[in-house]
């Protein structure tokens, strides 16, 4: 391949898509974390958790096919987020649980997609 094809295959666009997915995914990440570990941040899980379900429900209200997904993930991100402060034990300790998880995978997402996103801007 010439240059000239690399540089369509990987447009500026395709480049920018990239390295915005893996800042969130990586955000995201952090943010569920912080969320799993909710007694010791109690002010900024309730904070981060009402903002993830206020921009989870815009998401769905926008009628935009590709805000969807994100919008019920940031839905059910916040629901767990106050289970994790206020519900019953039980309940505290299966939120944090998923919460942990899926901030752990979204932040190997988000490496992932960010070394991706270093090798092809390599390329151009």
């Amino acid at each position: 391949m010439s240059n000239d094809d690399l540089r369509r295959v990987f447009s500026v666009e395709t480049l920018t898509r990239q390295r915005n997915s893996a800042l969130i995914d990586l955000l995201c990440g952090g943010g569920f974390l912080l969320m799993a570990m909710g007694a010791r941040f109690r002010f900024f899980v309730v904070f981060v958790a009402l903002a993830a379900l206020i921009m989870g429900f815009r998401a769905l209200r926008s009628g935009r096919e590709e805000e969807k997904k994100p919008g019920i993930i940031l839905i059910g991100a916040g629901f767990l987020g106050m289970v994790n402060l206020f519900g019953i034990i039980y309940l505290r300790a299966f939120a944090g649980f998923i919460l942990g998880l899926g901030g752990l995978l979204m932040l190997a997402s988000g490496i992932w997609k960010g070394l991706r996103y270093l090798f092809n801007a390599s390329k151009n």
